[in-house]
């Protein structure tokens, strides 16, 4: 998936997104201002935002590198990627959410604990995991519904989804998903139900139908 963003983004657009994201946030008021609204998808006007910006930031987002990890974390994109979430275009909004899925995953894997969660209360706090969970029911496309699904089930990981409606209807859908013609999707469903599957609430879930949990 990431060779054919590639493929599809001018190097120099890349080039210029990583040096914005590299640039200290320093100096006067007004310029610290004019720094963070080119790090941030938060301070732009929605219709400003192009889709070959955020497939560019896709491409910083995965496959990770330490450095561009750190430089994420420093950054705290959360706020500005979950308000690509309502953006009109869905193309544009289902990027934000992969962006978003790319950066959890990425610092999934540097650590061998399956019940981290590093971004679980960032994304929260604002509201995050609503708003995810809202392109989720109301959005058509498959695609976009699919990785909001495996999106939400990394966030909570280890964690229960207490939300019992939420918790049924996400469940539910990630278990359709095991056997998808999509394998990226098909894999990721999988893990994504091993992950969620180590919380007894939602295992229970899981297994009510006498489903078993795939390996």
């Amino acid at each position: 998936m990431s060779e054919i963003i590639k493929a599809q983004i001018p190097i120099s657009v890349i080039k210029k997104i990583r040096e914005d994201l590299m640039i200290p946030i320093l100096g006067t008021h007004e310029e610290k201002m004019k720094i963070i609204e080119k790090q941030n998808y938060a301070t732009r006007e929605l219709s400003q935002i192009t889709r070959n910006y955020i497939l560019a930031f896709q491409v910083l987002s995965y496959p990770y590198s330490d450095e561009i990890l750190q430089l994420l974390y420093q950054k705290n994109p959360f706020p500005g990627l979950l308000r690509l979430l309502e953006h009109t275009y869905n193309d544009v909004a289902y990027d934000g959410l992969l962006s978003i899925l790319n950066i959890i995953v990425d610092d999934f894997n540097t650590t061998s604990d399956n019940s981290h969660r590093p971004y679980y209360d960032t994304i929260n706090a604002g509201r995050g995991i609503e708003k995810i969970m809202k392109l989720f029911r109301i959005n058509g496309n498959k695609k976009t519904k699919d990785t909001a699904a495996i999106c939400l089930g990394q966030i909570f990981r280890a964690k229960e989804i207490n939300d019992k409606q939420m918790r049924i209807e996400l469940i539910r859908h990630q278990k359709t998903l095991v056997n998808d013609t999509d394998e990226w999707t098909q894999s990721n469903s999988k893990l994504t139900l091993c992950y969620l599957a180590l919380n007894v609430v939602n295992r229970a879930e899981i297994e009510s139908d006498g489903f078993v949990i795939p390996e």
